[in-house]
């Protein structure tokens, strides 16, 4: 789910933390990104927040977190197009 408010875009991630290395990947529309802090004193929620502002060279945050280690992200300033480019999904 993608979509576009206010100048910014805004989609879900599911997270893996505590994983052994840091990957980003889509599969089927679905953005998946593992990072390698775990999820305790918002450890992990920091390296998303990190990993994705380097990522999108854009300032990011978690705008919600909802259950599963399901995230609704913020990418500020980002159009959805742009946005899918950089993820590798100018074609969907």
């Amino acid at each position: 789910m993608f979509r576009e408010r206010d100048g910014d875009t805004l989609f879900e991630l599911t997270v893996k933390p505590g994983s052994g290395r840091v990957s980003l990947k889509v599969k089927k529309g679905i953005v998946h990104l593992s990072v390698t802090n775990p999820p305790v004193k918002n450890q992990a929620n920091r390296e998303i927040i990190r990993l994705l502002s380097e990522f999108f060279d854009v300032p990011v945050e978690i705008e919600k977190s909802m259950p599963g280690y399901r995230k609704l992200i913020r990418v500020k300033g980002l159009s959805m197009s742009d946005l899918k480019k950089k993820l590798g999904m100018a074609d969907e």
